[in-house]
């Protein structure tokens, strides 16, 4: 057996965080790491109930929206480096 390692991958996105990502309620995770997006975290984000897992890290990303509150099933969180 052998181990897999991930690096992290740019895909050089760069402007705001779509909000029509929050229109996608069986997402479990998320991951737009490593890019250049900036500004606050969509409030559409509060209806994905079923996200475990949000990579925002390495961005711009400089806000998060009270609506994130809602995110009941929310397990971890990456925002560093933004």
């Amino acid at each position: 057996m052998s181990d897999f390692v991930s690096e992290p991958q740019s895909n050089e996105l760069t402007g705001s965080i779509p909000p029509g990502l929050g229109n996608l309620p069986v997402v479990e995770s998320i991951d737009l790491s490593h890019n250049q997006l900036e500004g606050s975290i969509p409030p559409e984000f509060g209806n994905l109930s079923s996200l475990r897992y949000l990579y925002l890290n390495d961005n711009k990303v400089t806000g998060i929206p009270p609506e994130f509150g809602n995110l009941s099933k929310l397990e971890e969180v990456w925002l560093q480096n933004n």
